[in-house]
C-alpha cells in the first residue's frame, strides 16, 4: 500500500524519526526528493510487478528537519501473506556524495589551471613512445591542437623533434626509465612548430606510472619555451667574446706604446 511494514531504528535515525513515527502509516513518498520521486516509484513498481527481483539504485532523501540526504538501496522482492512485499537494506551515502561532489570540483578546478596555463603540461609514455596526455600548452607553444596530437600519435615526437637531438632525449628516457625516486630531470631540446621552425623547449619530468618490476612506464611533464632566452644568452656570450678580443687587442697596442713611451 506504499506505506512501512517495519523498519529498523538505523532507517529511521538516518530519516531524522523514531520507529513508531514511520510505522504510523508513513508513505514511502515522504521521505523521497520530489525530483527524484519518479525514480523511486519507478524501482518500487518493478519489484512489486515481478519485473526484477534485485536491484540497487540511489536517490535523494528528505529527513524530518528538511534537510537534503543521499541514499542507496539494495532491494529486493518477497512474497507475504500472498502480497508482494519490496525490503531492501538502505545505506546513508551523504558524506560520500559530499566527497564525489568536492573531487569533482577540485578536477574541474585543476583542469582549468592546467588547461588554461601558458607551458606545456604532459604525461608521456616511455613504452609507445607518444602523448597520453597533453594540455593545450602544446598548441601555445608550437600550433598543435590536441586533435592533431591524437592523430599523430607515436610519430608526433620523434618527427618533431630535431634530429641532433634525438640522441640527447633517448638518454634523457633512459635515466627516468631507471629511477627509483621522484627526481625531477631537466633537459632541453628542439621541437618544430607547426609553422616549421624550431623552439627550444626546456622540460622538466619526473615519474607518473611504474610497472610491476619498478620500471617508469609514463613520466609527467612540463615545458615551457625558451627559445628567445637561448637566443639572448647566446647573443650576450657572442658581444662578451667580441669585446674580450677588442680589449685584448687594444691591450697589446697599449703595452707596444708604452715600450716606445709614447704613452
Amino acid at each position: 500500500d506504499g506505506v512501512f511494514s517495519y523498519v529498523n531504528p538505523k532507517f529511521a535515525e538516518i530519516f531524522g524519526y523514531d520507529v513508531d513515527e514511520c510505522l504510523n502509516n508513513m508513505h514511502f513518498r515522504q521521505l523521497v526528493h520530489p525530483e527524484d520521486l519518479v525514480k523511486v516509484e519507478n524501482q518500487v513498481r518493478r519489484r512489486l510487478s515481478g519485473e526484477t527481483k534485485a536491484i540497487r539504485y540511489s536517490f535523494r532523501g528528505i529527513k524530518k528537519n528538511g534537510e537534503t540526504i543521499h541514499v542507496e538501496i539494495f532491494g529486493s522482492s518477497i512474497s507475504l501473506n500472498n502480497k508482494t512485499i519490496a525490503t531492501g537494506t538502505m545505506l546513508d551515502i551523504t558524506e560520500r556524495k559530499q566527497a564525489e561532489k568536492e573531487l569533482k570540483e577540485n578536477k574541474n578546478f585543476v583542469d582549468k589551471i592546467i588547461n588554461t596555463a601558458p607551458n606545456l603540461v604532459y604525461i608521456f609514455d616511455l613504452l609507445e613512445k607518444r602523448n597520453v596526455y597533453s594540455n593545450d600548452g602544446m598548441n601555445k607553444l608550437l600550433g598543435f591542437s590536441v586533435n592533431d596530437i591524437q592523430k599523430m600519435g607515436e610519430k608526433l615526437f620523434p618527427s618533431l623533434l630535431h634530429s641532433h637531438d634525438v640522441d640527447k632525449v633517448i638518454r634523457h628516457h633512459a635515466l627516468l626509465k631507471k629511477s627509483t625516486g621522484d627526481e625531477v630531470f631537466e633537459i632541453d631540446y628542439r621541437m618544430k612548430s607547426s609553422h616549421g621552425e624550431y623552439r627550444v623547449l626546456r622540460s622538466w619530468d619526473t615519474p607518473f606510472k611504474r610497472g610491476d618490476d619498478g620500471i617508469v612506464q609514463q613520466i609527467i611533464g612540463l615545458a615551457v619555451d625558451v627559445t628567445e632566452e637561448i637566443r639572448t644568452e647566446k647573443s650576450l656570450k657572442f658581444e662578451k667574446e667580441r669585446a674580450q678580443q677588442y680589449l685584448n687587442v687594444a691591450g697589446v697596442i697599449l703595452i707596444a706604446l708604452d715600450k716606445d713611451r709614447k704613452v
